[in-house]
């Protein structure tokens, strides 16, 4: 039985995932048989150019890290009978949190965490530290990959401040700066601030500044499986869903 990895994008609405998830299609799972789980009302926005490898399940019951539980795994089990699926993206509400979703891709014997990435628009990110509180800096927390978007709306003394605040919260986590092209910010790699707290992220970028992809997929399997995988397996007992079949 193949494994079925399982990609997750959290952030708020606005922050740039569809933008993210559709480059990765393009760029980096062309010609894949990838299914989206959408928890978000009216982003019709994906590309439609192959359809026969790129299928839509809307998720309308509610944030799939709460009452939306049910309908994500019944439609993970028709997504795996029905698609014959090569990879699951998972784009959350903007109140999701990873550690709330991780365990019930335990309840899919076939799934296994991939890509894990929380986006932040920065042009709103200093507004949204007082307005979300302490849901923003556990969403952040939980992440092994912070993706900044729209750095470049930002003055560097505002950047810095942004990026002391995320590193306090998460200290392990990867954090890569993107301008609205959702190419490298070169602006803000320049600073060496930045690469003091983020020396790695040249790993993580081409000459031209598009993201490597699949250095990505690595390094958040890799923070997963040391974070959260291996965890005590009585904990995952707790978690009582009902099935639809």
């Amino acid at each position: 039985m193949k494994t079925i990895f399982t990609d997750c994008f959290t952030g708020a609405k606005g922050a740039g995932k569809t933008s993210l998830i559709q480059s990765i299609q393009k760029v980096q799972l062309p010609r894949k048989r990838n299914v989206l789980f959408l928890n978000e009302e009216g982003s019709i926005a994906y590309s439609a150019s192959n359809p026969d490898c790129f299928r839509i399940y809307p998720i309308l019951g509610g944030c799939i890290c709460c009452s939306g539980q049910t309908e994500l795994i019944h439609f993970m089990q028709e997504s795996l009978a029905e698609d014959n699926p090569e990879r699951f993206i998972i784009e959350l509400c903007g109140a999701g949190r990873i550690k709330d979703l991780l365990p019930l891709l335990h309840l899919i014997p076939d799934c296994a965490p991939g890509l894990f990435c929380h986006i932040l628009n920065m042009q709103h990110l200093p507004a949204r530290m007082h307005i979300m509180g302490s849901l923003l800096w556990n969403q952040i927390a939980e992440a092994p990959i912070i993706i900044m978007n729209r750095c470049n709306a930002l003055v560097p003394e505002q950047f810095m401040s942004c990026l002391q605040s995320i590193r306090e919260h998460n200290k392990n986590a990867l954090i890569l700066p993107l301008n609205e092209k959702n190419l490298a910010d070169t602006r803000i790699l320049s600073m060496n601030f930045y690469q003091e707290l983020c020396p790695e992220y040249q790993n993580y970028f081409t000459p031209i500044g598009q993201l490597k992809y699949e250095n990505l997929f690595s390094f958040s399997e890799n923070q997963l499986s040391s974070k959260y995988i291996d965890s005590d397996r009585s904990e995952r007992r707790k978690i009582k869903i009902r099935i639809r079949f």
